[in-house]
């Protein structure tokens, strides 16, 4: 759960991760770095080190990030059937987003 793992960032003395550089990882370093956890990334991971560097983003301005890529994808793969604020688009969360999109696919 958020609160556990939110708890643990907090009490560590200093976050390690070694991922590989398409090894993933964003998510965990910007959770450890919201937390005030020191983070420390492999030295040739110049993705995550550049996330040391960068503000934090809140928890909607992330969430948003996260929408615009799905949004981008949907739209390369030729599977986007509406603009990036159609109806209520904005209320939704990232799962139930995804579910409109793909009922919207099956519909047509």
């Amino acid at each position: 759960p958020a609160r556990e793992l939110a708890e643990i960032y907090r009490g560590a003395g200093a976050v390690l991760l070694p991922m590989e550089e398409r090894g993933g990882g964003e998510r965990s370093l910007l959770e450890a770095r919201a937390c005030g956890a020191q983070v420390e990334v492999a030295a040739d991971n110049s993705k995550l080190q550049h996330l040391l560097s960068i503000p934090i983003p809140s928890e909607k301005e992330y969430a948003e990030k996260l929408r615009h890529g799905i949004v981008a994808t949907l739209q390369g793969m030729g599977m986007w059937k509406g603009g990036p604020r159609s109806a209520g688009i904005e209320d939704l969360t990232v799962d139930e987003f995804t579910a409109r999109q793909l009922n919207l696919q099956h519909e047509n």
